[in-house]
This record gives C-alpha cells, structure tokens and sequence, in this order.
C-alpha cells in the first residue's frame, strides 16, 4: 500500500507576458500602425486576404524605436526572472505581420521555425479585431508514449500544444526554440502583430 501518490513537475517551459499600460499601449500602436501603413503602401500589390510581413529589420527604423526599447526592457526583465546575467541585449530582428479575416497566421503559414542565433524570441499585439486573439505553443517534448491506452480527459500532461489568449498592448516573450502557430484572422479587419528575436552576450 502506498502511503503518499504525488506529482513532481520537472524542466517547466516558461512564457512570460507583459501588458503595456493603456496610455503607453495607445501610443505605441499608434505610431506602429502608421508605419506599418506606409510600409504597405509602398511595397509591391498582394492578392486580396493574402498575409503580409515586413522585412526583419524594423528596429532600426526610427518609428519603432519605442517599442524596441520596451522588447529590450522585457528581455531584461525576463532574465532577471531567471537569475541568469548577459554581457548585453540585442534585438536581432523585428518584423511587422499583417493578417487579415480568412488567412492564416504568417505568409507561408505553419509553425515558426527556431533561430539558432537567437535566444529570446517573441511577438507584441498591436490589434486584435475581435477582442483578442491566441498564439499557440507546440510541446517540445516527445509525446508522453502511453501505447493501448486513449486520453479521456486532455490535460497537460497528455497535450502536444498550449494556447494563450492575447489582448492588443500584450507582449510575450518565449525561448527562442519554442514552436509556435499564430491563429488565423476570424474577425473582421486586420490583425497587426510584431515579431522579434533576442540575442545574448
């Protein structure tokens, strides 16, 4: 007979989220949806509902350095978090996605590949037509081999992916080998997200 059963949750993959103030939100997305706007316009004609992205070098434009600063801010603020120190932060790349109702999450679709040179990866919301929208997570892990039985109730033990709920003015910082799948737009309008990767030393 046992006389204690319990858990022990090991190697937990973190994500951290960061909610700008309303104020500093508003401002931010505005000058990013102005700039985001130029840059469309001057870029070459893409098919109706078809996704849009920029080139990964936004953060060396003036009209992002706000936000740049803020990515940069919670890159520190994770390390912190993790009690681990750097000899700098660098922001490696941004880039603006521009989604609207029907398409999928990025051009090209499908799950973000790692960057081998980056450590932190990460994506802010700028709008979210509906309300909100999510990102999904794929489990890095192999998937936990219980042959000749069936999950009767998913959980996170036995799930292959997570999912977070996003607000416009959130900001999410993951490891940069983290896999994951942005949501098609289902609502109507244009959803506006930045994506950046961080590198170390």
């Amino acid at each position: 007979m046992f006389a204690d059963a319990k858990i022990v949750n090991l190697f937990p993959t973190a994500v951290w989220a960061h909610t700008l103030t309303p104020e500093d939100a508003e401002t931010v997305n505005r000058k990013t949806l102005d700039a985001v706007e130029t840059l469309k316009a001057e870029s070459p004609a893409r098919a109706a509902g078809e996704a849009w992205q920029t080139e990964r070098r936004l953060h060396t434009q003036p009209e992002f350095l706000v936000i740049a600063g803020l990515i940069k801010d919670a890159a520190v603020g994770v390390l912190g978090k993790l009690q681990v120190e750097a000899g700098g932060v660098t922001l490696g790349g941004l880039w603006a996605t521009v989604v609207p109702q029907g398409a999928t999450g990025a051009p090209g679709g499908g799950a973000k590949a790692a960057n081998p040179a980056a450590s932190l990866s990460g994506v802010y919301l700028v709008t979210a037509p509906g309300g909100s929208d999510g990102v999904t997570f794929d489990d890095p892990k192999p998937g936990l081999n219980l042959e000749g039985a069936t999950a009767v109730q998913p959980n996170a033990y036995t799930a292959r992916n997570a999912s977070i709920a996003l607000k416009a003015g959130t900001l999410l910082v993951f490891p940069a080998w983290l896999s994951h799948t942005v949501s098609p737009g289902t609502a109507e309008g244009e959803r506006v997200t930045l994506g950046f990767d961080i590198t170390l030393g």
